[in-house]
């Protein structure tokens, strides 16, 4: 975890830096990457949940979102507050393919049982949220409409369609489990990513159009 959250931490660092705000970048750098090369396991938990609100706070505060920004977000944070009060406890199935006691200890540890399976419950619902943000809102916001193969090229297409067959193939040859395991373990880098994408807007008090969208 040390090696992981200090090259997260050097990630965020070089894409603020890009920003050319030396010295405000320093001091935010240090005040987060202190903390969290010191205690990385609790580092690594709140990157695990946080991450899902990214892709909102950059669609809200980094793009043309329109007027429906406000009323999205206040729809995703009354789904929040109703699975926290208690309001979908029924949902949460008796038995089923999932070790639900396992994944509430590994998301939400030392928590009481049904405080934990309410937070795996949120945690399901923002990565729903989190995805949503970064295959929807955030394209259809952008100035330049564009398409995976101007994105990627030919090429990065046919990478991305075996790496989305491969994953379901993975699971039928070696198991559900051990393959959502290796996924979760070569993904994990995507959150430190969209902490370095948000570094560099609030450093160089881009907008998010404006940054992906420019010439060069």
């Amino acid at each position: 975890p040390h090696l992981e959250v200090g090259l997260g931490c050097a990630a965020i660092a070089v894409a603020a830096l890009t920003a050319r705000r030396i010295p405000a970048v320093a001091a935010a750098v240090l005040a987060v990457s202190v903390p969290a090369l010191a205690v990385p396991r609790v580092a690594t938990l709140v990157l695990l949940h946080a991450h899902n609100a990214v892709g909102f706070a950059i669609w809200l505060r980094w793009t043309r979102g329109g007027p429906a920004r406000w009323p999205v977000a206040a729809l995703a944070l009354g789904g929040i507050a109703l699975i926290a009060l208690g309001a979908c406890d029924r949902l949460i199935p008796e038995d089923g393919p999932l070790d639900l006691d396992a994944l509430a200890a590994a998301i939400a540890p030392g928590l009481g049982p049904i405080a934990a399976l309410r937070v795996v419950l949120i945690y399901a619902f923002a990565q729903a949220l989190h995805y949503l943000a970064w295959l929807v809102l955030i394209p259809r916001a952008r100035a330049l409409p564009t398409s995976l193969r101007q994105d990627f090229g030919r090429a990065g297409v046919v990478a991305i369609a075996i790496a989305i067959a491969g994953v379901p193939a993975a699971a039928i040859t070696d198991g559900a489990a051990h393959a959502r395991d290796v996924y979760l373990a070569l993904v994990v880098f995507h959150g430190w990513l969209e902490l370095a994408i948000v570094a560099h807007l609030i450093a160089g008090r881009d907008r998010l159009e404006d940054a992906c969208c420019s010439p060069g």
